[in-house]
C-alpha cells in the first residue's frame, strides 16, 4: 500500500490467506492461557471495569460527542459501534509474546467478547 508497486497475484493470495488465519489461531492460544485461571477470576473488578469502559462508557461518550456535530448518521453509527467492540483476540498473543500479563489480557478478551453479546445489540437499539 505504501509503494506504488503492485504485488503479483500469488503474493496477494498468500497474504490474504495468512490474514484469515489470525483469529482461528489466536482462539486456542487464549483458551490455553485461560485454562489455568479459575472461573471467579474471569470476572474480577478490574476486568469488569475494563468491560464497562470499553463496551458502555466509551461508546456513549462518542455518541454524545458526535450528537452535537453535523455528521452523517451512518458515520456516527459506525463510529459508535466500532468504539463498542470487544477487545481484539490478538491482545493475548501480543501480551504473551512481549512478556506481559497474558492471563489478564485473555480474561479481558473473554469477558469483553461475552458481554458484547448484550451491549452491541443495545447500542444498535440506541442508534
Amino acid at each position: 500500500m505504501v509503494l506504488p508497486v503492485e504485488l503479483p497475484g500469488f503474493a496477494l493470495e498468500t497474504v490474504a490467506a495468512l490474514s484469515r488465519c489470525c483469529i482461528p489461531v489466536s482462539m486456542p492460544v487464549i483458551g490455553s492461557i485461560l485454562a489455568g485461571a479459575s472461573i471467579g477470576s474471569l470476572f474480577d473488578p478490574k476486568v469488569l471495569w475494563f468491560c464497562f469502559l470499553r463496551l458502555v462508557a466509551f461508546p456513549l461518550a462518542v455518541y454524545g460527542a458526535l450528537t452535537f456535530l453535523p455528521i452523517d448518521p451512518l458515520l456516527k453509527s459506525i463510529s459508535v459501534l466500532m468504539t463498542g467492540m470487544p477487545a481484539g483476540s490478538t491482545t493475548s498473543i501480543l501480551a504473551e509474546q512481549y512478556g506481559c500479563d497474558s492471563l489478564f489480557a485473555s480474561r479481558l478478551v473473554f469477558a469483553s467478547t461475552l458481554f458484547s453479546v448484550v451491549t452491541l445489540p443495545l447500542l444498535c437499539v440506541i442508534l
